[in-house]
């Protein structure tokens, strides 16, 4: 008898040891799997850290570089505008409807898009007499103070001796509204009007009005022609964008996001 209770009690004690054992591996488990939520929280939180970071970037925290670019070309692609931008925004004597029906195009980084032409016809006696032709808008600038020189080569043409049509540049930083405006030239007289064929028209270097620019904020380019003669006979402007060679080229690098 006091062998088998020796037995029973060696028996007792083996199965509480491994009652024992197999509550502290379950105890190991637990926090094992304590672990590995922690792990899997820690995992939230780093994703949940490089979201807010992403965030950040994309809301106001950090912003991609600027690119530098000195040349804008006229394209024939439609802009992206803001919607505020509602029609010409320089005085404008006339403005048609094959000025504003296309819309405004890409001022852009590249040449892009088909050659296109648009045409309006004037026949008043007052002169000068300013025909508004195309609008285009950049991509948003960021933050900064433009100031230089601006020249261009357009392709533009007379439809007739004696139009003495003159490359009209109208060129502003839009935000709301017109924040500045860089440059409202017209070619003086004193130089050659447009000839009869399509071909390129290029400019002196026009003083840009210094601005500070604030970040996100447009160019609003606007072209057309100043009429100069002093009769009633209809003659037609045209004005070609899209395709290669029509470029702005600034003095100074301009800054875009």
């Amino acid at each position: 008898m006091i062998g088998q209770a020796r037995f029973f009690a060696f028996g007792l004690s083996m199965v509480a040891a491994v009652l024992g054992a197999a509550c502290g591996g379950s105890e190991s488990s637990d926090d094992g799997s304590g672990g590995s939520d922690t792990t899997g929280s820690g995992k939230n939180t780093t994703s949940g850290d490089g979201g807010s970071t992403d965030g950040g970037g994309g809301a106001g925290g950090q912003l991609p570089d600027p690119t530098p670019l000195k040349d804008l070309h006229l394209t024939s692609t439609p802009s992206d505008a803001p919607a505020n931008l509602a029609g010409f925004q320089a005085e404008w004597d006339q403005i048609d409807a094959q000025a504003t029906a296309p819309g405004p195009m890409v001022l852009g980084a590249a040449a892009a898009g088909e050659t296109q032409s648009v045409s309006a016809s004037e026949d008043t006696l007052t002169t000068p007499w300013r025909v508004a032709l195309l609008q285009s808008v950049s991509a948003p600038l960021a933050a900064q103070s433009i100031a230089g020189e601006l020249t261009w080569v357009i392709s533009a043409d007379q439809s007739a001796p004696g139009a003495d049509f003159f490359t009209r540049v109208y060129l502003a930083v839009w935000t709301d509204s017109v924040h500045c405006v860089l440059a409202d030239w017209t070619e003086p007289s004193d130089t050659l009007d447009w000839g009869l064929d399509a071909s390129a028209v290029p400019s002196e270097p026009v003083t840009l009005e210094p601005c500070d620019v604030p970040e996100g904020a447009r160019l609003v380019l606007e072209l057309g022609y100043t009429s100069k003669n002093e009769n009633a006979v209809s003659r037609s402007g045209t004005l070609d964008y899209g395709g290669e060679g029509r470029v702005f080229t600034f003095s100074q690098d301009i800054l875009f996001r």
